[in-house]
């Protein structure tokens, strides 16, 4: 098949979207011959640009990251400031010219640019918008954010997974970003497209993550409202299959899955295992092996751990039963390079493409040291904060919608600017480092001036940053005082003025210097920008 033979040919999607659920439902719709327009922002990149893995034979770059470029492939992409009247406008141009709009902001964020389902209507009437809220559009959840992180637990998924003598251990990703959410908004975004090309109608979409992921545990869901019956973690096994699970095998840590689901299959692993023990009469059926399962497993187990992990699996598969080595990354590596997997065998590596970065070299250099902060950052919060967190609960005052486990009070990174000329200019360099440390739940304080303090800003996640004001003075120090009164973990200095006398160095605060060339701080690490060409 051919790009020109591709289902979704002709179809062009607005994609608003960033992170994992909406990238990753926008790009099944790329697979399939959308033409899909990522639309985003260098003052607020997607966190997703910042994250590893990257090549580490590149320069540091937002378009390196092998966890945004695996969730965008096959997309175009350009950057809007939708804070601009100019920007919002661009936009509802490409939405007119578009047959999908896909955001998933949270409530409130496409209104405040004025792009509500309204106003998309006067510009495209058949428009199809798909909205991915964490928790809906209204009620009184709406405003709460989150990740599939957050969404696994909360919709009863992570509690379901485990063993039953073990507490929960949840599903080890965020599964309902990658399979869950996509996939029901894939479906929904079809559906709306079928019924455009029946009616020509257009469809407001909206994909409360919360309640689409709560759909994968709705047997359990009916269950407890038919019958009364709260349904427990059951490990590997499956109500509708015996045996079904992992079975230690000959050497250290070797283990091979196995699944029965028919009595076709029983009676073939019957014959692979020969022992007496399978030809007992409470085995012979599903509901016989159900009821004896804890003596399978030990008897599965006693034959298994007799063998080799591949013999076990060879034979089964022989047999037409279901069996798989239970490997490592680096075991399973060694099966493809035996040509035992399958698949995968003489398929090249491609190098990922490398473009020119975004960012100028000295402001990927600002952003390389607030990612390594912010990792230093948070392992001093997990130790400053437990006990003020541990108290607020045992007195019942613990409230986590006020962030007492996310920001502490005063800047956990403050960005103090005494520039003037084309150096404040180039403070909106600055923006991405910013954004990564508010999308990392780490508070930013914003201090400028000229001699004085002018602009003194505590910026949370979801604040705009301002624009510097009044900046280019000759005496830096009350502006760094200002800074160290708050006790931040690092301070990252913008400042092109002379330097008469330099500020004490703060305690207990890193500091990062951004200053032309030719000027030497006497402490903290030194980034010498340059003026751009």
């Amino acid at each position: 098949m051919t790009s020109d033979d591709l289902p979704l040919k002709g179809i062009r999607v607005a994609d608003f979207s960033w992170f994992g659920a909406g990238p990753i439902f926008t790009m099944a719709l790329a697979h399939y011959g959308a033409e899909v327009i990522r639309v985003e922002s260098q003052i607020r990149p997607d966190g997703l640009r910042l994250t590893q893995p990257m090549p580490k034979d590149k320069p540091p770059g937002i378009n390196l990251s092998g966890y945004y470029n695996n969730f965008n492939a096959g997309k175009l992409s350009f950057s809007l400031n939708m804070a601009s009247q100019q920007g919002r406008e661009l936009a509802l141009r490409l939405i007119a010219k578009s047959d999908i709009v896909a955001e998933n902001f949270t409530p409130g964020t496409f209104e405040k640019w004025g792009l509500t389902y309204e106003r998309i209507l006067q510009v495209k009437p058949d428009i199809i918008m798909v909205r991915e809220p964490m928790q809906g559009l209204t009620g009184p959840h709406r405003d709460f954010a989150g990740f599939g992180a957050v969404i696994t637990p909360l919709a009863g998924l992570s509690y379901l997974s485990g063993f039953p003598h073990r507490p929960p251990v949840g599903l080890g990703t965020n599964y309902t970003d990658y399979v869950v959410n996509p996939g029901h908004a894939l479906v929904a975004t079809l559906a709306a497209l079928r019924y455009r090309n029946r009616t020509g109608k257009g469809q407001l979409i909206e994909v409360a993550q919360f309640e689409s992921s709560v759909n994968v545990i709705s047997v359990a869901l009916l269950d407890c409202a038919a019958n009364g019956r709260v349904q427990e973690r059951q490990g590997n096994r499956l109500p509708y299959a015996c045996p079904h699970g992992a079975y230690r095998c000959l050497g250290d840590d070797r283990w091979v899955a196995i699944a029965v689901f028919t009595d076709d299959e029983w009676e073939a692993f019957c014959r692979v295992v020969g022992e007496e023990w399978t030809r007992e009469e409470r085995f012979a059926t599903l509901l016989g092996r159900k009821a004896h399962e804890d003596e399978l497993d030990r008897l599965i187990e006693s034959w298994t751990s007799q063998r080799e992990a591949e013999e076990v699996m060879e034979l089964l598969q022989a047999a037409g039963v279901a069996a798989a080595l239970a490997a490592s990354p680096r075991a399973q590596a060694a099966l493809e390079e035996q040509g035992l997997r399958g698949w995968g065998s003489g398929a090249g590596s491609a190098a990922m493409e490398w473009r020119p970065p975004l960012l100028p070299l000295w402001a990927q250099e600002v952003l390389e040291w607030v990612r390594k902060l912010a990792h230093r950052t948070w392992a001093l919060r997990r130790i400053r904060h437990r006990p003020r967190i541990d108290f607020l609960r045992a007195t019942g005052l613990y409230r986590p919608d006020r962030g007492y486990d996310r920001v502490r009070t005063g800047g956990e990174v403050a960005f103090v600017v005494d520039a003037s000329g084309s150096m404040v200019r180039d403070v909106h360099y600055a923006h991405p480092a910013i954004s990564f440390l508010l999308h990392q739940g780490i508070a930013v304080r914003f201090i400028c001036g000229d001699v004085q303090v002018e602009v003194d800003t505590l910026l949370r996640p979801g604040d705009e940053i301002p624009a510097p004001k009044g900046c280019g003075g000759t005496d830096i120090c009350p502006l760094m005082e200002r800074a160290a009164s708050y006790r931040p973990h690092g301070i990252c200095v913008y400042t092109d003025a002379a330097i008469p006398r330099w500020p004490p160095q703060p305690e207990g605060a890193e500091v990062l210097w951004v200053v032309p060339e030719g000027i030497t701080p006497p402490y903290g690490q030194a980034v010498h920008w340059q003026p751009e060409s």
